[in-house]
């Protein structure tokens, strides 16, 4: 029998296996939360909530959450430390620092500075630094997690509501950072770093890629596309390099080592990164699409707030709305 399950799954159309079931699932949670990230050390969804708190969400629990104590005040997200993968980081954008939580039971751990007003965080996984754009999306500051220093700023001049997304892997600091006047690439080693390129396109999402660190994905604003980004050949600039229309308004995006995870209120895309090999006429191919509005309960209606990708599922937010929705994966 086991012999004849591998033979099925190795016959089985791209995308058709999945990693685990049901296909698309949705449970209620203690709190409405938002931009959520996953925890793989404790196999768990943390997220931040209207009034302050983190909120750590078991997701084999049918949904059990747990909180942190309020804080005065919190930024955009929360990323998990490379270099210890138990604290998280969340801004504290009046206080000039970067809160600590361990992620074992969301208490305090102590802090680090971040240069002024640090309210939304990224990571160059790579070389270990945490970055820091500022609430007014002027400058990002990267901070040196092995030696606990704040180096040089970097002016971005990218306004409010500006996101910053950090590369995976490398040899030198790298980030994107997008907002209303479109997306701008950044790397170096010296501090600050350089602007290498830019693009006018105003953007809603973005995920950065899991294999390849001048490659970006976006949902660009006002449209139906996801947009793959990356530097031209040379490095002196920015370039599309695939795009797909989802049919409707993109509102969150992760991705992993080979797959892109793009929402809609309605449903979710799995395509394919093509890191390296590319895009056979620009288009990026359709892995599988899962409908998530026939999960949603009567009434609820509201916008997804967030994704994160787990090891064997992807989770979805919603906006003020207690509720959990997860997608399983496609088998590669």
């Amino acid at each position: 029998m086991v012999a004849a399950t591998a033979v099925a799954a190795g016959c089985a159309a791209p995308g058709e296996v999945l990693e685990s079931s049901p296909a698309v699932n949705i449970e209620r949670i203690g709190a409405p939360l938002h931009a959520p990230v996953w925890s793989f050390s404790d196999a768990a969804l943390l997220g931040l909530t209207g009034d302050n708190r983190i909120a750590k969400v078991d997701a084999k629990d049918h949904g059990a959450t747990t909180f942190s104590a309020p804080m005065p005040e919190v930024g955009e997200n929360i990323e998990i430390s490379p270099v210890d993968d138990t604290v998280a980081f969340v801004a504290e954008p009046t206080r000039d620092r970067v809160a600590l939580i361990r992620t074992t039971d969301l208490s305090a751990a102590g802090t680090l500075a971040a240069g002024a007003s640090p309210s939304y965080l990224g990571l160059d996984s790579g070389l270990r630094v945490l970055l820091a754009l500022s609430k007014d999306g002027s400058t990002v500051t990267p901070v040196d997690l092995h030696r606990r220093t704040t180096l040089a700023p970097t002016s971005v001049h990218a306004g409010a509501d500006a996101e910053l997304e950090g590369a995976a892997r490398g040899r030198q600091v790298e980030f994107h950072v997008v907002g209303n006047n479109g997306i701008a690439h950044y790397k170096g080693m010296s501090s600050p770093a350089e602007d290498t390129g830019n693009l006018s396109t105003a953007v809603a999402a973005i995920a950065g890629d899991g294999t390849k660190v001048t490659r970006v994905y976006i949902a660009e604003k006002g449209t139906n596309r996801l947009l793959a980004i990356d530097s031209r050949p040379g490095g002196d600039g920015l370039t599309i390099v695939g795009s797909a229309d989802l049919g409707g308004q993109i509102r969150a995006i992760g991705t992993d080592d080979t797959r892109i995870y793009a929402a809609t209120d309605r449903k979710v895309v799995v395509l394919e990164t093509r890191s390296f090999e590319g895009y056979t006429d620009g288009a990026i191919p359709v892995v599988r699409t899962f409908d998530i509005a026939s999960v949603r309960p009567s009434g609820v209606t509201a916008p997804v707030s967030g994704m994160t990708v787990g090891p064997h599922r992807v989770y979805l937010t919603l906006r003020d709305e207690p509720y959990l929705i997860s997608v399983a994966k496609p088998r590669v």
